[in-house]
C-alpha cells in the first residue's frame, strides 16, 4: 500500500464520484478505478457500494477514511516536528532532553530575544555565534558544549537572574556543574 493509493481512496471518499475525483487527481478514471479495487483488495474489505447512479462508503469504508485522515494528519506533525527538531526551533531541544516546556516563545529576531532575557521574562537556547557577536553588558551567555546538535548552542541569561528556574536549567543542561 502506498500513500497515493490512500490519497486516491480519500478523493473517491470525498467526491463519491470517481469521474470527479480523477479530476481532481488529475488522472484518468479506469486507472483511478484500477487503483481503488487494488486497495480494497489488498484491504481483503469492500470500501465502496458501486453502482450506475451514485457511489457510497460502506462501514468499512468510512472506518477506513477516518483512520487515513488522522494518518495524513500525523504525518503532517511529523513532518513538521522532523523540521523543527533539523532546525533547532521551538523548543525541540527541550524534546530532544525529553520535556516539554510549558512556555514557549518563538522568536525570529535575535533582539527580541535578549529584551524578553534582560527584563528578568526567561532564559533562550541561541546559536553560539550570537554570544560571540554580542556585547550587551546585562546578559551573559553560557556555552552548552555538551549537547548534541548540528550547530553549537549557548544558554543566554540576564547576568542579574539567579533564579531557581535559571539554576535548574544550567544543572539540567550541564549536569557537570553541579
Amino acid at each position: 500500500m502506498e500513500l497515493r493509493h490512500l490519497k486516491y481512496f480519500l478523493a473517491v471518499a470525498e467526491e463519491l464520484n470517481f469521474t470527479k475525483a480523477s479530476e481532481k487527481l488529475f488522472i484518468s478514471q479506469p486507472p483511478l478505478s484500477r487503483q481503488i479495487a487494488e486497495l480494497e483488495d489488498e484491504l481483503q474489505a469492500k470500501l465502496f457500494i458501486r453502482n450506475n447512479k451514485k457511489v457510497e462508503l460502506t462501514e468499512a469504508g468510512k472506518y477506513f477514511e477516518k483512520e487515513v485522515k488522522s494518518l495524513f494528519q500525523n504525518l503532517e506533525r511529523i513532518s513538521l516536528k522532523t523540521k523543527k527538531i533539523a532546525e533547532n526551533v521551538s523548543g525541540e531541544l527541550c524534546a530532544f532532553y525529553g520535556f516539554t516546556p510549558k512556555i514557549i516563545h518563538e522568536a525570529n529576531n535575535i533582539n527580541s530575544i535578549v529584551q524578553l532575557v534582560k527584563n528578568g521574562l526567561g532564559i533562550s537556547i541561541v546559536p553560539s555565534n550570537i554570544a560571540k557577536n554580542n556585547q550587551d553588558s546585562e546578559i551573559g551567555f553560557i556555552e552548552l558544549k555538551k549537547v548534541n546538535l548540528y550547530t553549537n548552542v549557548s544558554l543566554i541569561t540576564s547576568k542579574e537572574d539567579h533564579s531557581e528556574i535559571t539554576r535548574s536549567a544550567v544543572e539540567f543542561l550541564l549536569p557537570q556543574r553541579r
